[in-house]
C-alpha cells in the first residue's frame, strides 16, 4: 500500500470567519492570515506547533489536514480581478 501525501493548513478564526495562515515570520513566531495571498501548506509538526502557540495567545486555530494541496484551489483577489477583466475583452 502506497502512502498518501497529506497537507496541513491553519485555520484561523476572524471576524469573516474561517481564514488560512498564508505566511510564518519563524523569527518573531508570528502568523498571518492575508485574504490577498494563498495558503501556506506546512508540516504536521510545523502546523500543530503554530496553531498551539495561536490558541495559547486567543485565537481560535485549527489544524487542516488536505489530501489536496489548497493552493491550487485558491485565487487572489488581484488574479480574480484579472481574470474578470480577460472573460470582459471577449
Amino acid at each position: 500500500m502506497t502512502k498518501r501525501k497529506y497537507f496541513y493548513y491553519i485555520g484561523v478564526q476572524t471576524q469573516g470567519g474561517l481564514s488560512l495562515v498564508t505566511s510564518i515570520d519563524n523569527e518573531n513566531k508570528m502568523c498571518f492570515w492575508d485574504i490577498d495571498k494563498k495558503p501556506l501548506p506546512m508540516s504536521k509538526e510545523v502546523a500543530s506547533d503554530y496553531a498551539e502557540g495561536l490558541c495559547m495567545n486567543l485565537h481560535t486555530a485549527v489544524v487542516i489536514k488536505s489530501f489536496w494541496e489548497l493552493t491550487t484551489h485558491f485565487v487572489s483577489n488581484e488574479e480574480h480581478a484579472n481574470n474578470l477583466k480577460g472573460g470582459e475583452q471577449e
